[in-house]
């Protein structure tokens, strides 16, 4: 049975990845100043910090088709929830595609 917070999860999982594919110039604003987003591909590794700088990165990143294959969540500290989604993304101008993993909190 899931619980309230899985159930949450699920659906932040559900709407984050929806908005970063349709309307990724608004995912900024599920962020914070105090949010950090990092991207490792490779021996590459990029950074963004607070909420203009993530938005400036989402924007850089060309998703045209993002597939979640797995999505876990686990209840943390005060009532908090991690959340782990893992699956691919099409790029524009890139063939195939790059499979991810991202957690959130």
């Amino acid at each position: 049975m899931a619980t309230p917070f899985m159930t949450a999860a699920q659906f932040v999982v559900a709407q984050y990845y929806q908005m970063l594919q349709r309307r990724p110039e608004l995912v900024h604003q599920l962020y914070s100043d105090a949010s950090t987003m990092l991207r490792i591909d490779g021996n590459t590794r990029e950074t963004a910090t607070a909420m203009l700088q993530i938005h400036a990165f989402v924007m850089s990143l060309c998703f045209t088709t993002i597939e979640i294959k797995t999505a876990h969540s686990l209840e943390s500290w005060n009532g908090r929830v991690i959340v782990m989604a893992a699956g691919s993304v099409q790029i524009r101008n890139l063939t195939g595609r790059k499979k991810f993993a991202q957690t959130f909190s």
